[in-house]
């Protein structure tokens, strides 16, 4: 048996799909950006937003509360405090850095005396 030469392949195939082409493609581009405003994506990454932002805070306190509950944190606080100042806040880190020690040693403070009514 003989095989078929590249010509009688070529005609004998059935046609190809139309290929994906820009128009494919545009329609394709507008349909999920179409889907991302239906759906509200933006208002929902939003709120993703706000909520972990707002979650940190309570986290931060806990965690000065603790680093000054106990002198051995000492040198801890201090870099994790040099640390988000340095990265975060560096303008008016001085300002801030003053208020969140200050809440910081109060925090430990408290902590000691709620720890001590317990006993």
């Amino acid at each position: 048996m003989s095989m078929p030469t590249r010509e009688a392949m070529l005609r004998s195939t059935a046609p190809l799909p139309r290929r994906a082409g820009c128009v494919d493609w545009g329609r394709f581009i507008y349909h999920v950006l179409r889907r991302y405003n239906d759906d509200g994506c933006l208002a929902a990454a939003g709120a993703l937003s706000y909520t972990t932002l707002v979650s940190l805070v309570p986290l931060l306190a806990i965690t000065l509360a603790v680093f000054s509950a106990f002198p051995i944190f000492d040198k801890l606080r201090g870099e994790a405090l040099g640390f988000v100042f340095d990265a975060f806040v560096p303008r008016i880190g001085g300002t801030v850095e003053w208020y969140i020690s200050y809440f910081a040693s109060s925090a430990g403070k408290t902590t000691r005396s709620a720890s001590s009514c317990w006993r």
